[in-house]
C-alpha cells in the first residue's frame, strides 16, 4: 500500500474509531431499533485494520462509510480529506468520498 493511502487509512480509521466509541458511550443501553446496533459499528475499527492486513483497502474504505453513515458521525474536515485520498488512490470518485 502506498505511504500516502496508508497515512490516510490509520488518521481516518483512528478518527472514526474514536467518534464510535464516543457514540457508544454516550448511548448507554442501546436496543435493537437503535442505529448503533447495527453489526460491524462496536467492533468497526478492529474490522477495518482486519481488511487492511488482507489487503482488501476497498473493503476496509467501503467499511469506514458504513460506521460513519449509519451512525451519522460528523467527521471533521481532515476527515473528509484522507477519505477523499483513500477514494482518489483506490480509483473510486472522490465525490462519493462522505456517505
Amino acid at each position: 500500500m502506498h505511504s500516502s493511502l496508508a497515512i490516510s487509512f490509520e488518521q481516518a480509521t483512528r478518527e472514526v474509531g474514536s467518534l464510535m466509541s464516543a457514540a457508544f458511550d454516550q448511548a448507554g443501553v442501546i436496543d435493537s431499533a437503535h442505529c448503533l446496533a447495527s453489526s460491524g459499528l462496536r467492533d468497526g475499527e478492529a474490522i477495518v485494520r482486519e481488511y487492511l492486513v488482507h489487503s482488501e483497502a476497498g473493503l476496509a474504505y467501503e467499511h469506514l462509510r458504513y460506521m460513519i453513515s449509519e451512525a451519522d458521525l460528523c467527521v471533521s474536515d481532515d476527515c473528509k480529506s484522507w477519505l477523499r485520498t483513500i477514494a482518489l488512490e483506490l480509483g473510486l470518485p472522490s465525490n462519493d468520498a462522505i456517505a
